[in-house]
């Protein structure tokens, strides 16, 4: 898959960006980075070079609001060069304990469906409650397979947005009884542009024993 390295370089003043995350995803990142993240979220703030950014981490986060998602980008680079890391290998790891951590809370009727096609057929919709504009659908859901596009991914940080989506969804099959979690991406392709962000749309094939 073509896709460039994360950039969470800014167009837009941190807050003001179009491209949005609900607070839930702020709250998890904030409570992993201070438990986990080398120096915790001070250095990480430290380390973060534009001082809007660190800026914008000084409001309270509602679980329920939406926020613009570039600072939330830079905060994971921030924290990704101070691991010697990339920001996706590290929105992968964060991603997959918010996974644990959701689908307990929020989304736990997930865990209540009768097998991982049930769960699987669930988790665009999931995704669409995280982030927007993006956008996923499901063309296709049978035992062991999904099948599912994706719309409107900043072309910048698209493989941001790739990694987030594999480490939510690899363990939230898991803890429905999935094995070999495998992720095919393809077609990717220019999509419409966002108040002068160009994005791309992209499909994936999700199998798994």
């Amino acid at each position: 898959m073509n896709l460039r390295p994360v950039d969470p370089t800014f167009l837009h003043p941190p807050g003001d960006g179009p491209f949005l995350a609900r607070g839930v995803v702020y709250v998890a990142t904030l409570t992993y980075v201070k438990k986990k993240a080398r120096g915790g979220l001070e250095a990480v703030l430290a380390h973060v070079e534009d001082a809007r950014v660190t800026g914008f981490f000084d409001q309270l986060f509602i679980a329920a609001g939406k926020y613009d998602i570039a600072p939330l980008i830079a905060l994971h680079a921030a924290a990704a060069d101070l691991e010697a890391t990339t920001a996706e290998r590290f929105c992968h790891a964060r991603s997959r304990e918010s996974a644990e951590h959701d689908i307990k809370g929020i989304y736990r009727m997930l865990l209540r469906l009768s097998s991982t096609t049930k769960v699987a057929e669930k988790l665009p919709q999931a995704f669409n409650r995280y982030f927007s504009p993006c956008r996923c659908g499901a063309s296709d859901v049978v035992d062991g397979r999904l099948v599912a596009s994706f719309a409107r991914f900043p072309e910048s940080t698209a493989r941001w947005y790739v990694a987030a989506v594999e480490g939510f969804v690899s363990r939230a099959l898991e803890m429905a009884g999935a094995k070999n979690v495998r992720f095919q991406w393809s077609n990717v392709r220019a999509d419409e542009n966002v108040e002068g962000i160009a994005t791309l749309a992209l499909d994936v094939e999700i199998v798994w024993t």
